[in-house]
């Protein structure tokens, strides 16, 4: 895999960059659980015409980023997540607190 030059930023910046993931496919899923609602890795592929595996990957990653959350969370034993459907939905506040990070780098939000 190749690896890519990473300029110096601050932490903030990096977060966000990483939460948005400069990924087409990852900000559909974003942008389709932003507008839709709580929904399960196979209505977001569907809704966004995206591989399930595709999705999911790009779920787990958005939910270690704290813009996702999954209920029930995948920290549960599998015991007790066995036969639930897992929802995903999007945490407002942190994905906001990232799109004004992104907004600062640029010199668009104060």
């Amino acid at each position: 895999m190749p690896r890519y030059v990473r300029p110096k930023a601050p932490a903030s910046l990096e977060a966000a960059i990483d939460a948005f993931g400069g990924n087409h496919a990852k900000v559909a899923v974003l942008g389709f659980l932003a507008e839709k609602g709580p929904a399960t890795a196979a209505e977001v592929a569907d809704g966004t015409g995206l591989g399930r595996p595709t999705v999911k990957a790009h779920l787990y990653q958005l939910a270690d980023a704290g813009v996702v959350v999954a209920d029930p969370a995948r920290a549960l034993p599998l015991e007790d997540r066995t036969g639930r459907r897992v929802k995903y939905s999007v945490v407002t506040d942190e994905l906001r607190r990232h799109y004004e990070a992104l907004g600062r780098s640029f010199g668009l939000v104060e």
